[in-house]
């Protein structure tokens, strides 16, 4: 079952989270592969810099919740979803509205921005890259999708406590169902490609990326780093 914000008592852990709420899943960017590689889809003249949907946007290029509801149903596109652990607390402050949530802001957000397509676009040697890219066609849209694998602030609004965060995510996804969510979540989506940027520690402490090839298998791919130290893309690595 989702767990929605509106009636999900957190209770998985004795601590309270900073952000009682969930920070919604959403549309934040649209692609296209043209020339022999992914570009932004916009008229911007800078292709390799990724076009962010804003959190409200008067030109219509707004973000776009996911509505797992069923009542509103997804663009369709072809979908990439970016995998994230769980959101912090620039996440829950989006265009310095306390309470606006948008996954991949703040830092996190403007490395994305700037070093997305350029890691994408160097790891086309990959088999599953390869796969991807034969079910697209020339300057068909492409639509990036932000997850996080547990909704709510598993940092308790405290950056940089690693240790902690990781603790609290590891409870919550052992003990509160927290794991069937996301899976239901990404069976909805439906997505072409997964790419799995939750920090190491976690990933590998939960199997992550084995479990998501267990439903998804031809179709994930794992990142080296977690986005907030996507300083120097050409360290960051696919696999």
């Amino acid at each position: 079952m989702i767990h929605n914000s509106s009636n999900f008592i957190f209770n998985a852990t004795d601590w309270i989270t900073y952000n009682h709420f969930s920070c919604d899943d959403q549309i934040f960017a649209e692609i296209i592969y043209r020339g022999g590689r992914f570009v932004n889809s916009s008229t911007s003249e800078n292709e390799t810099l990724l076009d962010m949907r804003t959190k409200n946007s008067s030109n219509g290029y707004s973000r776009i919740n996911v509505d797992y509801s069923n009542s509103s149903p997804l663009p369709n596109n072809k979908k990439i979803v970016l995998l994230l652990e769980s959101p912090s607390n620039d996440e829950y402050n989006a265009n310095g509205i306390l309470g606006n949530t948008a996954p991949c802001w703040g830092a996190t957000g403007e490395n994305i921005k700037k070093n997305l397509l350029a890691i994408m676009n160097s790891e086309f040697n990959l088999t599953v890259m390869r796969d991807f890219l034969n079910k697209i066609t020339v300057g068909e849209k492409i639509d990036l999708y932000a997850v996080n694998a547990i909704r709510y602030q598993c940092d308790l609004g405290n950056p940089g406590g690693g240790k902690n965060t990781r603790n609290i995510f590891y409870k919550m996804w052992s003990k509160a169902g927290f794991k069937e969510d996301l899976f239901e979540r990404l069976r909805i989506i439906l997505p072409d490609l997964i790419i799995n940027c939750c920090t190491k520690m976690i990933s590998q402490q939960v199997k992550l990326s084995q479990e998501l090839k267990k439903v998804f298998s031809d179709k994930v791919l794992e990142c080296s780093h977690h986005p907030c130290v996507w300083l120097e893309p050409s360290k960051v690595k696919l696999s």
